[in-house]
């Protein structure tokens, strides 16, 4: 029954999630997608609103869209009779299509040398059948004519009658990420690694590569400047020439003679050092 089936979908919403370490965590964004019983959807939405995690998605197929852009406020129709609105958040689905299926290039591309995989790759668990993959991969680009300006342009299109709903789910999913997650500070990431990250050093090292800065791959700690170790440290100038002139002179003449004693440069100033930790949402 259509009742059973949205009271199972809420259920869902509902629900806590267990992480890789054990953890229990809420679903940060659900998104449902309103192109279909629009109303019905309406009225989920409006139905969770409290919770403030459920989003009625509409798909807009364009090419420089964004991931989900300003929303416009829908009234929520039943039996006739307005019971409240809720937000209609615009999804840009056909760049999203694109960086869905540059993910998958790289998962296909497979870790480096040193076992890493790229920045972006998806990773998917090993119950993942066929099926999944023939939807999430159901749609290709191709030159088209718009009907309205008679231009020749690069679309979307579904391979046949091919079900496409992991695509869509994909692409929503993508979408709510960017909404969560792109406006982010460091001192935010900060403090959601700080309460969600059982190895932030991993994960540490992870997002500094995101961002190719080395000096980001440091310990965990507080944001504070670090001297270099001592070992490492280079000799003053006056200490590196002694140093260089007792040994030529242990030296036999012949050994010596070639040998020029110079000094050794200044100590290179050791930069800041920032630390930088991220966990991935659950």
């Amino acid at each position: 029954p259509a009742g059973e089936v949205w009271s199972k979908l809420a259920e869902m919403v509902r629900r806590q999630y267990e992480d890789e370490f054990g953890r229990q965590w809420p679903i940060e964004a659900f998104g449902v997608d309103a192109g279909y019983l629009s109303q019905k959807v309406y009225a989920f939405c409006h139905r969770l609103a409290s919770t403030e995690r459920v989003y009625a998605l509409d798909g807009r197929p364009k090419w420089k869209e964004p991931p989900l852009a300003m929303p416009s406020k829908i009234d929520v129709d039943q039996d006739g009779k307005k019971i409240g609105a809720i937000l209609l958040w615009p999804v840009g689905t056909w760049d999203l299509k694109s960086e869905w299926y540059s993910a998958l290039a790289k998962t296909l591309e497979g870790p480096d040398k040193t076992g890493r995989w790229q920045v972006g790759a998806a990773h998917f668990n090993f119950n993942t059948d066929r099926g999944y993959f023939e939807q999430a991969t159901s749609e290709h680009i191709e030159d088209k004519i718009h009907r309205q300006t008679g231009l020749t342009l690069k679309m979307w299109v579904r391979a046949g009658k091919q079900p496409n709903e992991r695509l869509d789910i994909q692409v929503y999913a993508r979408a709510l990420a960017h909404h969560k997650l792109d406006h982010l500070t460091q001192s935010q990431w900060l403090a959601l690694a700080a309460q969600r990250a059982q190895r932030p050093d991993q994960v540490q090292q992870d997002f500094a590569e995101l961002w190719n800065k080395p000096d980001l791959k440091v310990p965990v700690g507080e944001l504070v400047e670090r001297p270099a170790p001592a070992e490492t440290r280079s000799p003053a100038p006056a200490a590196a020439e002694q140093a260089s002139s007792e040994a030529v002179a242990a030296r036999s003449p012949q050994e010596a003679s070639p040998q020029v004693a110079t000094p050794a440069p200044p100590p290179r100033a050791q930069p800041p050092r920032t630390v930088l930790r991220w966990q991935r949402l659950h």
